[in-house]
């Protein structure tokens, strides 16, 4: 490999690891391993694990010392606050679904039984996991959203139940009341690593 294909790959993996970190969902556990995947699967991708991990320990740096400039509380920790208060009321909430938007129904059986605590889930709002990646946010998340079991009736309560949620928390929402149209929510996307990463 010479040296502008070695350094086009090493600008890859720092691409990837950074966005992995200022997503601040990032799982440390493989995330070196995942960003020379980026290379494909030849025997040079793993002789770029030294640079990979010298990436990562700069990434964590700098998202650290961004992470001092912030304001005590970001439009991301209002969120999650909001989005705590909806599941303490019976609602499944993800801001990291990895299913397909219409895929909520390959769960519902799941929901219908409870959820990781909630006894009774009587709805939903998430939205997918590639929309919290720095790469596509564009300024608002896109939250799908309805009642279980589906009904109409009460798709249009979950729906303003959410947006009522999310505004007592101070962010702007967007949904004309339409339950086939997602919740909008417009956010400036600063959410802190876990105290865990180091």
């Amino acid at each position: 490999m010479d040296g502008l294909k070695r350094q086009q790959a090493v600008d890859e993996i720092g691409r990837y690891i950074r966005c992995e970190i200022t997503s601040g969902f990032v799982v440390l556990e493989d995330l070196v391993e995942r960003s020379l995947r980026t290379l494909g699967d030849g025997p040079d991708a793993k002789a770029f694990r030294p640079q990979a991990k010298r990436q990562l320990r700069a990434a964590i740096a700098a998202q650290r010392a961004e992470e001092k400039r912030w304001p005590a509380v970001t439009d991301c920790d209002r969120l999650d606050t909001a989005l705590v208060a909806l599941e303490k009321a019976g609602l499944f909430t993800r801001l990291t679904f990895r299913y397909h938007p219409s895929g909520i129904a390959e769960i519902r059986p799941q929901l219908t039984q409870g959820w990781e605590g909630i006894r009774k889930v009587r709805g939903y709002a998430h939205c997918h996991i590639c929309e919290t990646d720095p790469l596509f946010f564009n300024g608002a998340l896109y939250f799908d959203h309805g009642p279980i079991p589906p009904s109409r009736k009460a798709a249009i309560g979950v729906g303003h139940e959410i947006v009522s949620a999310i505004r007592a928390q101070g962010l702007e929402v967007r949904w004309g009341g339409n339950v086939r149209k997602r919740i909008a929510v417009a956010l400036d996307w600063k959410r802190r690593l876990p105290r865990s990463v180091m």
